[in-house]
């Protein structure tokens, strides 16, 4: 919260805003710890919401319907750590937790500050939960790897990750114009060590253009490319 408020002031952007959670905070300093941090809570929620961040988290959301109506909670957790961020789904075993399925979406802090940016990381890993809770997509989290040499399912998760993550971007820069793809062709390039140019090319119309499933992104992760029979897509 300090960093958005923080930014509103240098930018002159609702100074009224900046100025009564400033106010607000000073007042806390005069209670005892277990209040102070109770109330600064509730402060920076409140703040949270003000600033408009609830309302962009709630919107993204409803862009995927499986999300609204499959997921029972999404959490959200702070982190200073880059390869942290990202989305992973639960599945709770405990039939008496009323949450069967809960979201826990780490962000970096400083992500909350370039809106837009914002927008896409949400994005994209709603739509890679989305596609978890997809029956036709038939996610399926072994990878089926079991057979494989230590090197080689590192070589395949990679792979299919980078896939993945280049069949997700297609679809959401077809639903939004604002929305930043990756460079696909460089990540695709880096975990396909052998692919030629043109596998390459084909591979990204065919990610672009077709409808895949886990099982046909996985088939392409697990060739060894030098002729063609891995670029087909799952139909």
């Amino acid at each position: 919260m300090f960093l958005g408020i923080r930014q509103r002031e240098l930018s002159g952007c609702d100074l009224p805003l900046c100025n009564s959670y400033q106010d607000a905070r000073s007042g806390l300093y005069d209670l005892s710890q277990s209040e102070h941090d109770n109330a600064l809570y509730e402060l920076n929620r409140d703040f949270f919401s003000r600033l408009g961040y609830t309302k962009i988290i709630v919107e993204i959301c409803q862009e995927f319907p499986l999300l609204r109506n499959k997921i029972d909670l999404i959490s959200f957790l702070m982190t200073n750590k880059m390869p942290d961020v990202g989305a992973d789904l639960f599945f709770c075993r405990d039939k008496t937790d009323k949450h069967d399925r809960a979201l826990v979406f780490k962000i970096l802090v400083n992500q909350f500050l370039d809106i837009k940016r914002l927008k896409t990381v949400f994005r994209r890993e709603f739509l890679h939960a989305s596609d978890m809770l997809d029956l036709e997509f038939g996610y399926d989290q072994s990878l089926d790897n079991e057979n494989e040499t230590v090197m080689r399912r590192k070589l395949i998760q990679d792979r299919y990750r980078v896939l993945w993550g280049a069949y997700v971007d297609f679809r959401l820069a077809k639903r939004f114009p604002d929305f930043e793809k990756a460079d696909m062709a460089a990540s695709i390039a880096r975990v396909f060590s052998k692919l030629s140019q043109k596998e390459m090319l084909s591979i990204l119309s065919r990610l672009e253009k077709d409808k895949w499933t886990h099982s046909g992104l996985l088939k392409v992760a697990k060739m060894v490319f030098g002729s063609n029979e891995g670029l087909v897509a799952s139909n």
